[in-house]
């Protein structure tokens, strides 16, 4: 059973119906930011998936939506995802998330959060995935990278550009300067990346930030607001707490090796190579 206050979102994606309330009104923005009721107006809402459950708030979707819409609006938002205790294989993914998992990245052990990111866009704005990360393209070489690009579906697509991380640190425990550190240093690179992105117009750029629990999460909330807005207006930050150790804990894929099929030229010269070791040896 949901907490008092809970409402069911009935809805795909689930940011569907606020969009719809934002073209009503064009002073959405102040009416938000200036609403003195804005706490008794926050519901929480939650989306039972088959696989997953995804938990916010009235409150921060609008803010996700202002932050996407409004050029030099940020914002951060949380989102609690609920994965059951399901194991990866579990998750029913999407073509986009699917192709990138079929895809290599730019190294890492990153994947999974990666896909599991783009799903979880997939659900909440309705986006679909546009480039990997490998196949955007830059004006200069060795600088920063943005994860994955997607399109909103709107009447006139919108080229949103999102990046991966996790507030995690293993064998220890996260603190408020990991926190710090952390987004320094994803902002300035997102910052570059938009910068030196070509063959596509970003928009903006959503910061995924995946947090085992609640506790890491307030953390980075605290670090975010003593940031100077000129590094965040191009950027949403979003939360999401999973306590799915898959997510932080992966190992590094290998490469598979490729095996000479038989009757091969490589076959062939490793035959020979045998054959005259032991007529050395005779």
């Amino acid at each position: 059973m949901a907490a008092t206050g809970s409402r069911l979102v009935g809805h795909y994606p689930i940011t569907d119906p606020l969009r719809r309330s934002m073209v009503k009104s064009r002073n959405l923005k102040e009416e938000f930011l200036n609403s003195e009721n804005l706490s008794d107006n926050n519901s929480h809402l939650f989306v039972p998936f088959s696989d997953i459950t995804v938990h916010t708030t009235s409150h921060d979707l609008l803010n996700l939506l202002l932050g996407l819409t409004e050029k030099s609006y940020g914002g951060l938002i949380k989102l609690n995802v609920n994965a059951h205790e399901k194991t990866f294989k579990d998750i029913k993914l999407s073509k986009g998330a699917a192709k990138m998992l079929t895809l290599p990245n730019a190294g890492g052990t990153s994947m999974l959060s990666e896909v599991f990111s783009c799903e979880i866009m997939e659900r909440i704005l309705g986006a679909e995935l546009s480039k990997t990360e490998m196949e955007v393209r830059y004006r200069f070489s060795n600088q920063p990278m943005t994860d994955y690009l997607v399109k909103l579906r709107h009447k006139i697509p919108v080229t949103i550009g999102i990046s991966v991380t996790r507030a995690y640190a293993h064998k220890r425990r996260y603190t408020s300067q990991d926190a710090r550190a952390l987004l320094k240093k994803k902002l300035s690179g997102i910052n570059s990346s938009t910068r030196n992105i070509i063959g596509d117009r970003v928009w903006k750029q959503i910061l995924h930030i995946w947090c085992p629990d609640g506790h890491t999460a307030k953390m980075v909330k605290r670090a975010y607001s003593k940031i100077d807005e000129a590094h965040t207006a191009n950027t949403v930050i979003v939360l999401s707490v999973v306590e799915s150790a898959w997510v932080f804990h992966e190992a590094k894929r290998k490469k598979k090796k490729k095996v000479p099929r038989r009757g091969s030229g490589e076959t062939q010269k490793k035959k020979q190579k045998k054959k005259s070791h032991k007529a050395s040896r005779k």
